[in-house]
Parts: structure tokens; C-alpha cells; sequence
């Protein structure tokens, strides 16, 4: 019993381990407050009725907003039309896009009010006073969020323990580490049931390793290959970006000079280079654009005012990038995924990354290319080179296999055949609460 106590608090602070402690829900006294009050409402003898997976096929969305929407949406409409289909994600923060859901609160507030009770609480506390744990809340600089956040997690790890997985054979999940399914993901493959990851977004060692699906849906052969090289052990599915409608030539043009900007804190050289690359294409008359990403609150960090200074500075405000460009932008980041939709919809990217920064996969695929790039001055705009533009129109095949209804069919058939075998997997419905 002392074993399995420990083995699921690990997983409970593994789980945190990405979580974002930010001011979600306003003031820590707030937080706490709520908390409170989450725990004096929710205590019942017993749970309330446990969650029920209805169909052989359950998607449970972590990101149900702006990008992950139209991610989720293009999964959900993958899912088999012939059997009883679920879509999980949190209620309160999905986007109408994704399509009807059942509510799965996330870590917070919520989940404390929802799935509270005086079972769950005993066990809470007894995970609490263990080393692992109080090693875990003591290493986050605001503890009382983080004690919120493990209240809520430690909740949520027992309801999935208990929830019903008897009908279904496969559940997929557009990040099978994300922290909203991941209690769901951790008991499907308890009860012997098969899970299905759509890679999301490009996958990097610090945020996707290890796996935790037994198979993989991925974008194209660079992420096949970058899982081959860590030695998962997942099966690899190469399906494309069905949220991705078409696939654009590269136009070798150069009207504006847009830079993604990720959350990212700028090294010396990195910097450097931006400036760099913003005097060489503003000294040729093309516009230059800082992009701010959709998550940035306040002021960027400091590393990006040289940046700024030089550069018009736009919010996204939840607009999607390819949206946002325009024909004859080109398109440089550091750290940013973005690259990848802008170059699928035809433009010109770069990675202006130092050589010590781990890159995700498909940027480190665009990065070698990217110190090659010149802009020439012999027409009447800025324009890159025919080789480069070239490469990378290998490299969107590369990185992207299929788009659009190409892309859904691959998804499809992948899900379906996963689904199929799960179907034929024989294991102990082992559902329960420690």
C-alpha cells in the first residue's frame, strides 16, 4: 500500500512538473480563499458519480483554445463516425470551435468544488506528508499556489482511478503529458487501454519525453525521425496537419519582416543577430514587425528591447499567425512552432537561434538552412535566393507531410486501425482508487 501511495504521488508531482503556477485566478489570498471554500463545499462522504467514457473512442483535449482549437476540432472530426465518441476538455475555457464537449475541469478551483470529498481528501493528506511531495511544494516559489495545484491534481488522479473505462478501446489526446488529461491518460493504460498522442505542436525532450501513449500521431518525417532518435517506443504514425487547409508555394518576395516572438529569453548572440537582420532588411526599405505571443502579459523581458526598439510591436490577440501574414512576409523566430504554419502557407522562414539552445524538432530541421538566407537589393523588393527557396520548399514536405482532407484521411485511418487493435488488447479492468 505504501508503494502504490508513493508511485502515484511521483506521478502526481511528475504531472506538475510543466504546470503553470501564474496568477490564473488572480491574488494568492484569493486562490487560497477560493480553496477553501472549494474544500468546505465539496466535502462528501462519497464522490459524486464517476466519469464515464462512452464509445470505443474518447478524445480528451488539453489546449481547447486559439491554435489547439483548430487542432482539437480537426482530432474530433477524425474520431469514428460509426460508434459513440466523446470529446473531454475544460468547459469553461473551450472554445466553441472545438465542438461539443463534456466537462473536465482543470487543475484549479473547479476540479477542488467538483471532485472533492472526504475519501479523497484522507488520501490527499496522506500523499501531502510525504518527502517527494513537500520536496515538490517547497521548490515553487509561490507555495500556496502550488499546494492548490496539487490539492487539485491529488483530486483529480482519483477521479480517474475510478472512472469507467469498460467500453473503450483507444483514448486520444493531443498531448498525452499535458496536465489536464494526463490523470485519465495514467489510468486508461492502468485498466490495459490503448492511448493515442497527436503531437500538437513540435515536440522537444523537455516538454514530450518521455511518451506516455503507446502510439504517436506525428506531422511528418522530421518528428519520425527525431522520436526514431530518442528511442521511444511508441508506434509512429506520420498523418500531416489536418488544421492546416492548403499547402502554399514559397513566394521569394520580401515586403515585411516578421518576428515571432515565444516567451523566450534572448541570448547575447541572439540578439545580436535580430538587430542585425533588422538593419540589413530595414536598410532595403522592408517593414519590420515584432509579434508578440498570444500568451504575452505586460512587457517583454528585457533582452527583447533592443528588439522592440527597432521593430512595430502587434499583438496577436488570439488572431492565428497564418491569418495574420501577409503575401511577401518573411518570417524569423528563435523558439517559435509558429515557423512551421507560416512556411506550409508559403513563406520564407528563418531560425535565428544560438547554437546552445535546444531547439524542438522541426525547428532544428529549418535551423541549418537558415544562416544561408540573403536578402538580395537587385529588384524592385527584397527577394530571397532560388536555392534557398528551394530548400525550403523540401523542407515543408519534410516537416508536413499532408494538409487539409489528405491529412484527415491519414488521421482517420490511423485512429481507426489504433482503435482496432486496442480492441483486441487483453488486460484486467484494473480501474480503482488507491
Amino acid at each position: 500500500m505504501q508503494a502504490e501511495l508513493e508511485e502515484l504521488a511521483a506521478e502526481i508531482v511528475d504531472s506538475l512538473a510543466s504546470f503553470d503556477f501564474g496568477p490564473e485566478h488572480g491574488s494568492t489570498m484569493r486562490l487560497v480563499a477560493g480553496a477553501a471554500f472549494g474544500l468546505m463545499a465539496s466535502i462528501r462522504p462519497s464522490p459524486r458519480a464517476d466519469q464515464v467514457f462512452d464509445g470505443p473512442v474518447n478524445l480528451i483535449v488539453n489546449n481547447p483554445v486559439e491554435h489547439g482549437a483548430r487542432f482539437s476540432r480537426a482530432l474530433a472530426q477524425s474520431l469514428p463516425t460509426t460508434e459513440p465518441s466523446t470529446v473531454f476538455a475544460d468547459a469553461r475555457h473551450a472554445d466553441p470551435l472545438v465542438g461539443e464537449v463534456r466537462d473536465l475541469p482543470g487543475v484549479g478551483l473547479r476540479s477542488i468544488h467538483a471532485l472533492g470529498s472526504a475519501s479523497r481528501l484522507r488520501l490527499y493528506a496522506r500523499l501531502r506528508r510525504l518527502p517527494l511531495v513537500i520536496e515538490h511544494i517547497n521548490a515553487v516559489p509561490d507555495r500556496w499556489r502550488a499546494e492548490v495545484a496539487f490539492l487539485s491534481q491529488a483530486f483529480r488522479y482519483q477521479a480517474a482511478l475510478r472512472t469507467d473505462f469498460s467500453r473503450t478501446s483507444l483514448i486520444v489526446t493531443d498531448f498525452d503529458r499535458g496536465t489536464t488529461a494526463r490523470p485519465w491518460v495514467w489510468a486508461a493504460r492502468r485498466s490495459g487501454r490503448a492511448v493515442v498522442t497527436a503531437l500538437h505542436g513540435s515536440p522537444a525532450s523537455a516538454t514530450y519525453l518521455p511518451l506516455l501513449a503507446d502510439a504517436v500521431l506525428a506531422w511528418g518525417q522530421a518528428q519520425s525521425v527525431w522520436l526514431d532518435a530518442h528511442r521511444t517506443d511508441a508506434s509512429i504514425h506520420v498523418v500531416g496537419r489536418a488544421d492546416l487547409e492548403n499547402r502554399t508555394s514559397i513566394a521569394d518576395g520580401v515586403d515585411r519582416l516578421v518576428i515571432c516572438h515565444s516567451r523566450e529569453e534572448l541570448l547575447p548572440s541572439e540578439q545580436q543577430a535580430l538587430v542585425s537582420l533588422i538593419r540589413d532588411f530595414g536598410g532595403i526599405g522592408v517593414e519590420i514587425i515584432l509579434r508578440r505571443h498570444p500568451s504575452a502579459r505586460g512587457p517583454l523581458h528585457e533582452s527583447w528591447r533592443p528588439v522592440e526598439d527597432l521593430a512595430q510591436v502587434v499583438p496577436s490577440a488570439g488572431q492565428p499567425l497564418t491569418s495574420f501574414l501577409c503575401p511577401g512576409d518573411f518570417v524569423v523566430g528563435v523558439a517559435s512552432t509558429a515557423l512551421v504554419d507560416a512556411l506550409v502557407s508559403g513563406h520564407g522562414v528563418a531560425v535565428i537561434a544560438a547554437p546552445s539552445r535546444p531547439l524542438p524538432a522541426d525547428l532544428k530541421t529549418i535551423a541549418p538552412l537558415s544562416p544561408s538566407f540573403t536578402p538580395s537589393t537587385g529588384h524592385a523588393h527584397a527577394k530571397l535566393s532560388p536555392d534557398y527557396v528551394a530548400h525550403l520548399e523540401s523542407l515543408s514536405m519534410r516537416i508536413v507531410a499532408a494538409v487539409g482532407s489528405e491529412a484527415a484521411q491519414a488521421m482517420s485511418a490511423a485512429i481507426l486501425a489504433l482503435a482496432d487493435q486496442g480492441a483486441h488488447r487483453v488486460a484486467p479492468d484494473s480501474a480503482s482508487e488507491t
